[in-house]
């Protein structure tokens, strides 16, 4: 029997196991999913209904074909899971091709769980038809590729899959709804919120009832009601350090502050998560002139983060533009979006969209669509200079800006000609006219063009004076002129003056106006791989010759990645040693390879591999150069010789800006900007640059002993031995399980004794009397490395820290020394309180201290009603 109810939405997936997975979990979170109010009003759906999935809903029926058709009749939107096994699924494909019939393809949501999009997406998303008119009045029909809009929740495991389809279901949600993402967010969070106010109103509820009967009762219940809210606020602390950690920190603090328990106190605290997420949250305690920086505020944009230009060149404003065409101009100051516009608005029609942006200056911009260039002045928003394109622009298409010239190529059939001919453009963006055209290939070498897959880049010098253009072939054949990848154009004499290098280009740039350095490559074939191979090189623009080239080859499975990360970057003058010595430095970046390179003699003055791909080289002050990569931590490289993280989000990043200017980085995650910036808790007072005097009893364990009022530690060996200090007896050994460092110390007038094992990154807590563990916790380090525990018994607090507050630079890594504050209740339990780098702590004089430079700055410990305060300021203001 056919199916007749009505869906609000078909799921068509392939029942590939890790593909059923994700199908399943999208169908119990759509319909367990209840719409805000405030967004009922608007949709006037109350909830999704109904979801197909042919697990859940076919009958057991021989006519499978005529219910999936009739389920897709009566189905309003259709979710595709986007994998190489539904891609080569007829059944997919063909409930695919018959909604977008009946529906149409806007209609149609895409999620992209496993492969590269180009490799997996059905392909009749990937095209657009459209009817057009020539100067005849006959109409046309023409088909233009598109990249479909797709929630991306690739990952390496189930968990790491669901945790993505988290992210972006509230995505999907509010296209289904056909409302705004950010609106449908807010109200999102505020359904929550009434939640858990509605949950303790209940139990407050019960409570009054229940104490109708008995005082014993109300007691019970006020118990439950209690602890209750105490749980409440420890999920909430954690989902609090979640939004922070990926760049959310409003979101943070929102969710920090949803539940006030009464009686929560800096003092013996009631839900010590709350504390600390509300620490983490408001920065407090830091002071960061030693580069470190953190997310301030997080921007949604309406689609995918698709095309970025950065900063203007006063640093004033950032643009963006995301995968529905619109372009967004932020101010850099409020972070608050100036301007958004899309290409419609301007040319007052449809089907043009902005797929390209260059800032001219500190609030012009001049941007691309298919058909034309426009001129934009941000700070008027007003439309200046219009010029119509050659040919269309294609997304990819390479193009640069210099002072109101624009450079492009196209592909150009030239009358009366056998071949295509390849010609360079050069557009007045202030008149809005072509002022230059040169044949990039000229008749003679068109026989190549047949093999250019595309012009890569289109660079123009600093000054200039210059355009470096570059090629990639489908196949290199020769060493002939022709067969050179990158070319040199001559703007004032309007001609090609160079030209060298013969495999394809990545990613080129000037070094000054003496020489230009490339990221070039040539396919690898193998019967076991396919892949890239690698070549870093520098060539002279006088005569073409090379001057340096990366001396190791490196190899890329395609597989993985169609489009290795690989770039160069001319960094200008840095300091390359202590002494102050200056250089012109060119960075490389191969993948997660950092390679940096000293103009003149050429040699390599520092080489590392991090853990991620690079997607950001560039520099900071004469010291320091950033160093981002796509996992969402960004190092500084000091001096050419070490390095140390400045940020971290964590988030699957993009690409990532840094303006020295205003000193704020902005890191892009799928929808979302990240602005991050130096943060100082300006309520601390400087105390000068002596380091302070600390009056705390515990000493340090580096050969030394630790003594009590009755006892005394020391190591011996691969023990701790800890003895009576009147009698001299051995009272007990503790094992050092081969750990190399751990640092320790007596409480509680030397009733416990407590270890931290640096090998192992735990506490464990001894019971003197009977010589037993109490309690062995791990513990969440910022750096592990200690060489000191100090207790306060009164606050149930201790910190662990390095005693002479030095940076201790490893070969791995730079990790900052931090101070690590912990809270411990009556029953031993270890909760994290604070994290501060470059932290002291003086328990006994009250006083805690942050090293900034060469300054000390000193404050005390927040109270919880101060840490509410603060956060309620913020989130006012912003």
């Amino acid at each position: 029997m056919a199916l007749m109810e009505k869906y609000d939405a078909f799921i068509s997936y392939s029942h590939a196991e890790d593909n059923a997975e994700i199908a399943e979990a999208l169908h119990k979170k759509l319909e367990h999913y209840r719409i805000p109010s405030q967004i009922q009003k608007i949709t006037g759906k109350k909830k999704i209904e109904r979801v197909f999935r042919d697990k859940e809903e076919l009958p057991l029926s021989a006519n499978l074909t005529e219910n999936i058709y009739t389920a897709l009749d009566n189905s309003e939107y259709l979710i595709v899971l986007c994998s190489p096994e539904s891609r080569a699924s007829q059944w997919v494909q063909r409930e695919i091709e018959y909604f977008a019939g009946v529906h149409g393809k806007e209609r149609i949501f895409a999620i992209l769980i496993k492969g590269e999009p180009e490799e997996v997406f059905p392909p009749i998303l990937c095209e657009k038809t459209e009817i057009k008119t020539d100067i005849n009045g006959q109409n046309y029909i023409i088909t233009e590729p598109v990249e479909p809009l797709a929630a991306d929740v690739r990952g390496y495991s189930k968990k790491e899959r669901l945790k993505k389809l988290d992210a972006e279901f509230l995505r999907l949600i509010a296209g289904i709804l056909q409302c705004p993402y950010d609106e449908l967010k807010q109200r999102h969070q505020e359904y929550r919120m009434k939640i858990a106010i509605a949950a303790m109103s209940a139990v407050m509820f019960l409570g009054i009832a229940f104490g109708m009967y008995s005082a014993y009762q109300r007691n019970q219940v006020n118990t439950a009601y209690q602890q209750s809210l105490i749980n409440q606020m420890k999920s909430l602390s954690e989902e609090s350090e979640r939004y922070l950690d990926g760049g959310d920190r409003i979101s943070a603090l929102k969710t920090a502050l949803e539940v006030q328990i009464e009686g929560q106190s800096s003092i013996y605290p009631i839900v010590p998560e709350q504390i600390y997420a509300l620490n983490k949250a408001l920065y407090t305690y830091q002071r960061s002139s030693n580069y470190i920086y953190k997310p301030e505020k997080m921007k949604t944009m309406d689609g995918a983060v698709t095309e970025v230009n950065g900063f203007s060149s006063d640093g004033s404003l950032f643009f963006a533009l995301d995968s529905f065409g619109q372009a967004y101009f932020y101010d850099t100051d409020t972070e608050k979006v100036v301007w958004k516009i899309n290409a419609e608005k301007v040319f007052e029609t449809t089907g043009e969209n902005f797929i390209w942006g260059k800032f001219n200056g500190n609030h012009s911009i001049v941007m691309a669509t298919e058909h034309y260039f426009v001129a934009l002045d941000v700070e008027k928003q007003s439309c200046g200079a219009i010029a119509k394109t050659k040919k269309k622009n294609q997304k990819d298409q390479a193009m640069d800006l210099y002072k109101n010239k624009l450079a492009v190529c196209y592909k150009i059939k030239k009358e009366n000609a056998k071949y295509d001919s390849i010609s360079l453009f050069i557009y007045d963006m202030e008149k809005g006219e072509l002022s230059e055209t040169y044949d990039y290939l000229s008749e003679k070498e068109t026989k190549y063009i047949a093999e250019i897959d595309q012009i890569s880049k289109i660079v123009f010098s600093e000054n200039g004076n210059y355009l470096a253009i570059s090629k990639s072939w489908r196949s290199l054949s020769g060493e002939d002129e022709q067969s050179k990848m990158i070319s040199i154009y001559d703007m004032k004499n309007g001609e090609i003056v160079q030209r060298f290098g013969t495999k394809s280009v990545l990613d080129l740039c000037f070094i000054d106006e003496d020489a230009v350095a490339s990221v070039e490559h040539s396919s690898s074939l193998s019967p076991y791989y396919n892949g890239w191979e690698m070549q870093e090189s520098i060539y002279s623009l006088k005569d073409g010759k090379s001057l340096w080239q990366s001396q190791k080859t490196r190899i890329t499975d395609t597989i993985a990645v169609d489009n290795p990360a690989a770039f160069c970057k001319y960094i200008s003058k840095v300091n390359t040693d202590t002494n102050g010595e200056k250089a012109e430095v060119v960075g490389f970046s191969c993948e997660g390879n950092l390679t940096l390179v000293r103009k003149g003699d050429w040699d390599i003055l520092f080489q590392k591999d991090f853990e991620y791909d690079i997607v950001e080289i560039q520099k900071i002050d004469d010291n320091n150069i950033l160093v981002g990569l796509n996992n969402g931590t960004v190092y500084r490289v000091m001096t050419c010789s070490l390095w140390s993280k400045m940020l971290i989000v964590d988030a699957d990043i993009s690409e990532e800006y840094y303006n020295a200017k205003i000193d704020k980085i902005v890191q892009l995650k799928s929808h979302d900007l990240v602005f991050s910036k130096k943060i100082f808790d300006e309520s601390m007072k400087k105390e000068g640059t002596k380091r302070p005097e600390l009056g705390n009893d515990v000493t340090n364990n580096e050969g030394e002993k630790v003594v009590g009022t009755k006892y005394r530690a020391e190591v011996e060996g691969d023990s701790i031995i800890i003895t009576d200090r009147k009698t001299k007896e051995t009272v007990l050994t503790i094992p050092m399980y081969q750990a190399e460092e751990m640092v320790y110390g007596f409480f509680n007038n030397d009733e416990q004794f407590l270890v931290y094992n640096e090998q192992y990154e735990e506490i464990v807590v001894w019971d003197m009397e009977t010589g037993s563990i109490l309690k062995q916790q791990e513990l969440d380090l910022e750096s592990p490395v200690k060489t000191q525990i100090i207790i306060d018994e009164d606050l149930h607090l201790f910190a662990l820290n390095l005693e002479y507050g030095n940076i201790s630079f490893t070969a791995e890594e730079t990790p900052h020394n931090t101070l690590d504050l912990f809270y411990y209740d009556d029953e031993f339990n270890i909760y994290r309180y604070a994290s501060i780098p470059y932290g002291d702590i003086d328990f006994k004089n009250k006083k805690l201290y942050v090293r900034d430079g060469q300054d000390y700055y000193s404050t005390w410990i927040y109270s919880y009603d101060e840490l509410v305060e603060r956060a309620e300021k913020i989130l006012k203001e912003k």
